[in-house]
C-alpha cells in the first residue's frame, strides 16, 4: 500500500502542506473492506484519519453521503450539526475510495475518561435527546413498530432455525414485544452509538464519530440502548440488569438516564430491556453478519444475565 500512502499525502497536502507521513492502522483484508490511515502533521499531531473502502463498497459510501445529508438537512441546531464528525470529502485511487476526516483533538486517558465520567454519561444522553428532537418524524403507530420489529425477527428465526438457544430468545422476544403498547418516536440514529465514538475536543465541544451505520428512520431506542450496552462494556458491569440495582456510583447515574427514558416513553424496565436485546441482535447482524456459534453463545449469555430474574 505505499503507493496509496504517497497518493493519500499528496492529495492531502493540496489543502494541507503540513503533512509529514501516513501510519496504515488495523488493515485485515480477511474481515472487512475498509484501511484506516492515520494522517500526522508531526511526531505527536494527528491530523487526520483516512477511511479507505473498497469500491465493492462505493455504493455504501454513496448512501452514506445520501444518508448523512438527509440528517444533516433536518438539523437547526448549530450546537448538534457543530459535533458531527462526518467528512464528504471523498477521493479516488485504483480500486479504492478514500474518505477524509479530520482529526478530533481529544483525551484517550483512562483515568481523565473515569475521573469525568459524570460529565460524559450526563452529556452523552442529553445531547441523544436533542439529536433525537432535531430529526424525530412522527409518532409511528404501536402496530407499525411491532410489524417492523416482527418481521426481522421472524426472518432470523428462519435463517438459524437450527440454533435452538437462539430461537428462544427470538421467541421469547416476539412474545413479550407483541405486548408492549407504548407506541416509540421514529428519528435519525447515529448506528454505533456508545461511549467509544463520543468524545470532548481540547476546547470542551461535544464530538461524535463513526457515522457509517447511521440511519434516517429508526426507533428512539436503538441509540439509547446502544449507549447503555457502551457504558455497561467499558466499565465492566457484563449486565444491564445492574443499572436496576445500582451499588456503584457510575450504575446509580446510567440507572437515573433510564429513569428518565422509560418516564418519557412510559415503558416499564423489562420492556425496555426487550428494545435493548433487540438491538443487540441487529449490532450483531446488521449487513448481512452471519452469526457464528460463539456470537450466539454471547448472546444467550447477555440474554440470561439480564433476564434470570422478573421485575415487579
Amino acid at each position: 500500500m505505499d503507493n496509496a500512502i504517497d497518493f493519500i499525502i499528496n492529495s492531502i497536502r493540496l489543502n494541507d502542506n503540513k503533512v509529514k507521513y501516513v501510519v496504515q492502522h488495523s488493515y485485515n483484508p480477511n474481515i472487512n473492506n475498509t484501511i484506516h490511515f492515520y494522517v500526522y502533521s508531526n511526531k505527536n499531531k494527528l491530523s487526520y484519519i483516512v477511511s479507505t473502502y473498497r469500491k465493492s463498497s462505493k455504493q455504501l459510501m454513496k448512501r452514506q453521503n445520501e444518508i448523512m445529508q438527509n440528517i444533516l438537512n433536518r438539523i437547526n441546531s448549530n450546537e448538534i450539526k457543530n459535533a458531527i464528525v462526518f467528512s464528504f470529502q471523498v477521493i479516488n485511487w485504483n480500486d479504492y475510495v478514500f474518505r477524509i476526516q479530520e482529526y478530533i483533538n481529544h483525551s484517550k486517558n483512562t483515568k481523565k475518561l473515569h475521573k469525568e465520567i459524570n460529565q460524559y454519561i450526563k452529556s452523552s444522553f442529553d445531547w441523544l435527546y436533542k439529536f433525537q428532537k432535531e430529526t424525530v418524524g412522527k409518532i409511528w403507530p404501536a402496530e407499525n413498530i411491532k410489524t417492523e420489529i416482527v418481521t426481522s425477527l421472524k426472518s432470523l428465526q428462519k435463517k438459524y432455525s437450527n440454533q435452538k438457544n437462539l430461537n428462544k430468545i427470538v421467541n421469547d422476544l416476539l412474545k413479550n414485544i407483541a405486548v408492549i403498547h407504548s407506541p416509540l418516536p421514529v428519528s435519525a440514529s447515529h448506528g454505533d452509538f456508545f461511549i467509544g465514538n463520543y468524545f470532548f475536543d481540547t476546547n470542551n465541544h461535544v464530538k461524535i464519530i463513526d457515522w457509517e451505520y447511521a440511519n434516517s428512520k429508526e426507533l428512539v431506542s436503538f441509540d439509547f440502548t446502544s449507549n447503555i450496552m457502551g457504558y455497561a462494556i467499558y466499565f465492566d458491569f457484563n449486565i444491564v440488569r445492574s443499572f436496576y440495582s445500582p451499588k456503584t456510583h457510575i450504575e446509580n447515574l446510567i440507572q437515573q438516564e433510564i429513569k428518565k427514558f422509560l418516564n418519557i416513553y412510559k415503558l416499564n424496565f423489562n420492556e425496555l430491556m426487550y428494545y435493548l436485546i433487540y438491538t443487540k441482535i441487529i449490532l450483531l447482524t446488521r449487513e448481512g453478519r452471519k452469526l457464528t456459534n460463539d456470537k450466539i453463545n454471547q448472546l444467550n449469555l447477555f440474554y440470561e444475565k439480564n433476564f434470570h430474574k422478573s421485575i415487579s
